[in-house]
């Protein structure tokens, strides 16, 4: 069944709901009796009641309320600060207090792929992935992975261990997604014990090529990422990455991305790729962002105005733009990615042994209906409800993913490609590839990735004749991609 034809039973009116609920308590036989109620048992225990509570209506028929709805009155409400001041108003709208009455994200690892982490700022650095196999600043690749000292995740912007924010868009998302809570201080994340591995692959300006992306979802999937937080994006595709969405997918892991700001329909990556959650933004009143991108790759939406997060602790490229640090404001469907991400870890912690597409139709199936009924191109199936995901069906459906219009402008780099080398080259790497006119800019020896500059008059004949040479896998234009 396509995921349009569910209904959400979030977007039931109370008195549909409580209906229905009843007419099946009749036909099953139990009458008027009110079933125990108990909370949830524990992480990955799925067996729940069928009713949660007795409610008597005004004509004096009684009827039963499910679990789901009975956990609205349930809630775990942490001490972070800005929580507690009501400065975090998206936590409260998805429903995430009630949600942390029955999972806390225990166990789960979300990458944030990004322009990397703050790794010492106090709301985060507990919540970090140590890589247990690596000793630190040793010069040694102890676990023998090919990454030297990369013990909270990898830089692919310097190459090194270090993945550390220099923007401050990677330090905001990780916040929002895994901030460390219930700690006193500054902000709750939606993920709450939730673990961050930080990849950087956006320079200090947000700004990222297919190589760099596609490198860091691999090596998220690698690293044991279950879900992967993508608050980046472009209007291009290449085989590059959709190869590493691809290869993630094919380890088990759920991708989320960004939708884009552009306001615009046409076809974002990866956003758009298959098995990808695409986000949109809402505002405080559940409104459509008036930047957020839509289209037929929107599979969700959640907050993403004027959002509340961790900042670094130390100067940063978008200080120059106002931003302070330790904690600020930001907006985008960059902001939206992690809210949802974050969602994804309380499901998997809730339901340990799901599968990534059970996951995303217990996200998608969870959904508060807005706009058009059903899925619509600018909210998806709704903005997430993180109590409602939690007990929703892990019924997996296909969402529509229809063509779009082409890209008003191309995010191509006419003068760059990328060049995919067997392994007998990539040591002569150098020499072959200046025989065709190209220069090399940087490589992967991991992926035996090449981005090369080229004649951008020529680019494209490049291209194809490198395609020709026995020792090339393929070869194609590069695409710019950037911070949302």
């Amino acid at each position: 069944m396509d995921r349009k034809q569910l209904i959400h039973m979030s977007s039931i009116t109370l008195a549909v709901a409580m209906a229905v609920v009843a007419l099946a308590t009749l036909a099953a036989g139990v009458g008027s009796t009110l079933a125990a109620e108990s909370r949830p048992k524990g992480q990955g225990e799925m067996t729940l009641p069928v009713v949660g509570k007795a409610i008597t209506a005004t004509n004096g028929c009684t009827v039963f309320l499910p679990l789901a709805f009975r956990q609205y009155e349930r809630r775990r409400d942490p001490n972070d600060t800005e929580y507690v001041a009501g400065t975090q108003w998206p936590l409260k709208v998805i429903n995430a207090p009630q949600a942390w009455y029955v999972s806390t994200g225990d166990g789960v690892l979300v990458a944030i792929v990004d322009t990397g982490v703050d790794m010492g700022h106090p709301d985060l650095l507990s919540d970090l992935w140590v890589n247990s196999g690596e000793i630190a600043n040793n010069d040694k690749d102890d676990d023998g992975d090919g990454y030297v000292d990369d013990v909270y995740g990898w830089d692919f912007i310097e190459e090194d261990g270090e993945p550390w924010d220099r923007n401050g868009h990677g330090t905001h998302v990780a916040g929002i997604a895994c901030a460390v809570t219930d700690n006193g201080r500054g902000i709750a994340g939606v993920g709450w014990n939730a673990h961050i591995l930080a990849v950087r692959v956006l320079n200090e300006r947000g700004e990222a090529t297919s190589l760099e992306v596609a490198a860091g979802i691999r090596y998220a999937a690698d690293r044991g990422a279950k879900v992967i937080s993508l608050s980046v994006g472009g209007y291009g595709t290449d085989k590059t990455l959709q190869d590493a969405v691809s290869y993630a997918q094919g380890k088990g892991a759920l991708l989320i991305a960004a939708a884009g700001n552009d306001n615009r329909d046409d076809l974002f990556y990866p956003a758009a790729y298959g098995g990808v959650i695409g986000v949109a933004a809402t505002d405080a009143n559940d409104a459509r962002a008036s930047f957020s991108n839509y289209g037929s790759y929107v599979d969700v939406a959640a907050p993403g105005v004027n959002v509340y997060s961790t900042m670094p602790t130390y100067r940063f490229y978008k200080q120059g733009s106002g931003y302070k640090q330790n904690y600020d404001y930001m907006s985008g469907t960059s902001m939206a990615a992690p809210h949802v991400s974050g969602l994804a870890a309380l499901l998997w912690s809730w339901r340990p042994s799901a599968t990534a597409d059970q996951i995303a139709a217990m996200i998608v199936n969870g959904a508060q209906d807005l706009g058009t009924p059903g899925w619509d191109p600018y909210y998806g199936y709704g903005r997430i409800d993180a109590i409602m995901s939690l007990y929703a069906p892990a019924t997996v459906a296909t969402p529509p993913r229809a063509n779009a219009a082409s890209p008003m402008v191309s995010s191509e780099i006419e003068e760059e490609l990328i060049v995919h080398l067997r392994p007998a080259l990539m040591s002569q790497a150098n020499t072959v590839l200046s025989r065709y006119g190209a220069t090399i800019i940087k490589c992967d020896a991991h992926l035996r990735l090449c981005r090369v500059r080229v004649d951008p008059s020529r680019a494209h004949a490049i291209a194809k004749v490198l395609e020709l040479d026995s020792g090339v896998i393929y070869a194609h234009l590069n695409h710019r991609f950037y911070a949302q």
